[in-house]
């Protein structure tokens, strides 16, 4: 007798469970690779990423609203230095998250967009994409203080408010996540006008030097560090 024939709903829940399956060997593969960073064998720990981004990405081809493959991939491409990719997958991410009507917990991934769309010289975007993230997350400080980085940046009035109401937010009760004592720190030079916009060889210099600093991912949906690459941008002011 001929084999049974397989409904939509059955090849729909392989191909899930297959999704599964990949995204598993994804997350074994960041695994080994934050190991070998650890153990300085860049090659294999390149090696493991690359090989990250190629299950996320095939597993996002089966399963495209899986967020925290989204997450994985867009860390796996920033860590690899592929800031067009990271930023492409983080705005994916947002887009995916408004499309399915899934509430993001916390702003880390309009953060590290922001951060990629700053450092690739895409300043508008950035601003845009923290805007979204100053109304969407009203318990947070941190997307404000880097929204008054770069309207400082950007040579807008704007930006001492938007410095004042990062420090306002970071001292009520309600803040989930406060200020770091740098951030707070800039915050209160740039609401006060007393900070000078920083001349291009400084912004890169502290671009460099934001690269080698890694932030921790808060989201639930993610549960891995974000690269190096995204992590938010650090102050890095000049009294006037």
């Amino acid at each position: 007798s001929s084999p049974p024939e397989v409904t939509s709903t059955e090849r729909v829940a392989r191909l899930l469970s297959r999704s599964e399956r990949l995204v598993e060997q994804a997350q074994a593969r960041a695994k080994a690779a934050k190991k070998f960073r650890r153990q300085g064998r860049e090659h294999l720990w390149r090696a493991q990423l690359r090989r990250c981004v190629l299950l996320c990405t095939t597993a996002l081809d089966q399963d495209p609203g899986h967020l925290s493959t989204r997450f994985l991939l867009t860390a796996a491409l920033l860590q690899l230095g592929d800031l067009h990719g990271g930023l492409h997958q983080a705005l994916a991410t947002i887009a995916k998250s408004q499309h399915a009507g899934e509430k993001l917990q916390a702003p880390t991934v309009h953060m590290v967009a922001a951060s990629a769309a700053a450092r690739l010289g895409n300043a508008d975007l950035a601003i845009g994409v923290l805007t979204d993230a100053v109304e969407k997350f009203p318990a947070h400080p941190e997307p404000c203080a880097a929204l008054g980085m770069e309207l400082h940046q950007a040579g807008r009035w704007s930006a001492r408010d938007m410095s004042q109401l990062a420090l306002d937010r970071d001292s009520t009760e309600g803040c989930l996540r406060h200020l770091s004592d740098d951030q707070r720190a800039a915050a209160e030079l740039v609401a006060s006008g007393c900070a000078a916009p920083l001349a291009p060889q400084e912004e890169a210099a502290a671009c460099a030097e934001r690269a080698k600093d890694a932030s921790s991912d808060s989201e639930s949906e993610a549960r891995l560090h974000v690269a190096a690459a995204a992590s938010p941008r650090e102050p890095a002011l000049r009294s006037k």
